[in-house]
């Protein structure tokens, strides 16, 4: 199969919503924050099989959201890539804590994520469109902390 990890273009958004709606996932907001997303795409096809994307909400905090697979074409190990791909791009922008909202949180419990109580989640995610549509108890809040190198 040949399939490649590129950015996200302007071009590219209506067919990122329609994977999302396929997979009855949230995509408020996809707008402001196409520029931090990525997409998997099948060469041979021209079609997006995955996506997931970072808002940038504060210089050291963002938002990873919109993890979504066309099981047709890709499976757990390709979601897995997909969120390592994610991570380093969002540590090489600057991000210490990056959040997320999951129904899957042993998935990503793998990457180091941890559970968070509502009240320790920043306001600035809280006001996030995508965090606005979050429903208590439908999903998991989870954090992950860039680890502190020493040096």
């Amino acid at each position: 199969m040949n399939m490649v990890v590129r950015m996200a273009t302007d071009q590219d958004q209506d067919r990122i919503v329609k994977l999302l709606k396929k997979g009855k996932l949230n995509s408020a907001g996809i707008e402001e924050h196409i520029v931090h997303f990525l997409v998997v795409e099948h060469q041979d096809h021209q079609e997006i099989v995955g996506t997931a994307g970072l808002e940038m909400v504060e210089e050291r905090v963002g938002l990873l959201r919109s993890l979504a697979l066309d099981s047709a074409w890709l499976d757990v190990q390709a979601g897995m890539e997909l969120v390592r791909i994610l991570l380093s791009f969002a540590v090489q922008k600057g991000l210490q804590e990056i959040y997320l909202l999951t129904r899957s949180a042993s998935f990503f419990h793998f990457f180091g994520f941890q559970a968070v109580n509502e009240d320790a989640i920043p306001a600035v995610i809280k006001a996030s469109s995508h965090f606005q549509q979050h429903q208590p108890g439908l999903s998991t809040v989870m954090v992950y902390k860039k680890r502190k190198t020493k040096g």
